[in-house]
């Protein structure tokens, strides 16, 4: 899935809750691909969607939100990464278009070193996949993926509009 969709999904699940919470859960779902910033190296497919890409990564980003943030808030933040974080992990294993790193995701690194794929919606798009290698081809790519990712990006503005339409509305009554 590529950042946008994850930060669609992260805010669809977390619109009714606190902005604290929607921008942790939103920061969340990118930081759990940090790995990416190695992607030049060789070895890239040897780490991507398994040092960032397990619970365990997702709890040591939620505790050091929790201890980082000022007591009223650390509640809202701890959740938001858990359901930012998480909801990355969930939709890596079932929609991952990519195979060149193997499928799925190591939800239990370090202590299971196994990719789960919890179900490939999308197996048919694999077979396409240029891979990590080709930065060029893998841009092309894209187009499919956000193709499968649009119905998230649809409810995530509907959403947003629907909520800002409502505090305007709600501003211009009193």
């Amino acid at each position: 899935m590529t950042p946008i969709g994850h930060i669609s999904v992260s805010y669809i699940l977390t619109a009714k809750a606190s902005k604290v919470t929607v921008a942790a859960a939103v920061i969340a779902a990118l930081v759990v691909d940090f790995d990416f910033i190695f992607l030049p190296f060789p070895w890239f497919n040897e780490i991507h969607r398994v040092v960032t890409h397990n619970i365990f990564f997702v709890l040591i980003i939620g505790l050091a939100g929790y201890f980082l943030t000022k007591k009223e808030i650390k509640k809202y933040v701890f959740t938001g990464i858990l359901v930012g974080g998480l909801s990355h992990l969930l939709l890596d294993a079932m929609m991952d278009t990519n195979p060149s790193n193997g499928m799925g995701v190591a939800f239990f690194w370090p202590l299971i070193n196994q990719n789960y794929l919890i179900y490939n919606l999308f197996p048919t798009v694999t077979e396409y996949s240029p891979g990590w290698g080709n930065p060029k081809e893998m841009l092309k790519f894209t187009f499919h993926t956000i193709l499968i990712e649009l119905p998230f990006y649809i409810l995530a503005t509907t959403i947003y509009i629907f909520k800002k339409t409502r505090k305007t509305n709600l501003k211009t009554v009193h």
